[in-house]
C-alpha cells in the first residue's frame, strides 16, 4: 500500500509572488528591460493624444495610401480610441475620443 505525499501549504504572500506576470518582477529570471513592442497604429495613437491629425498627414508620417490611412482611422474609431470628422470643407480629421 502507497502512502500519500503531504500536501505543501503556500502562504498567500508567496501564493501572490508566484502569480505575478515574470515580465514585471524584477527578481524574475524572465524579466527584461526590453521595452514593449509598439507597432505603427500605437505610434499613430501616441501623437493622437497630443494633436489631431489629418488623414493627408498620417499619409505622409507613415507613408501610406489613403485608403491604408482611413481603414487606420477605423481601427482606432471601432476601439473608440478615436472618432474620424468630416467637415463641411476640407479634408477628414482624427481627433481622440474623450468619451
Amino acid at each position: 500500500m502507497r502512502k500519500l505525499k503531504k500536501s505543501r501549504r503556500i502562504s498567500s504572500g508567496k501564493l501572490k509572488k508566484m502569480l505575478q506576470n515574470p515580465l514585471q518582477n524584477p527578481n524574475s529570471r524572465f524579466h527584461t528591460n526590453i521595452p514593449l513592442i509598439e507597432t505603427p497604429i500605437d505610434e499613430l495613437y501616441g501623437i493622437l493624444k497630443e494633436k489631431n491629425l489629418k488623414v493627408s498627414t498620417i499619409m505622409k508620417k507613415f507613408d501610406l495610401k489613403k485608403e491604408q490611412a482611413l481603414e487606420w482611422c477605423e481601427i482606432l474609431t471601432d476601439r473608440n480610441l478615436a472618432k474620424l470628422e468630416y467637415p463641411l470643407f476640407g479634408e477628414p480629421v482624427l481627433r481622440i475620443n474623450i468619451d
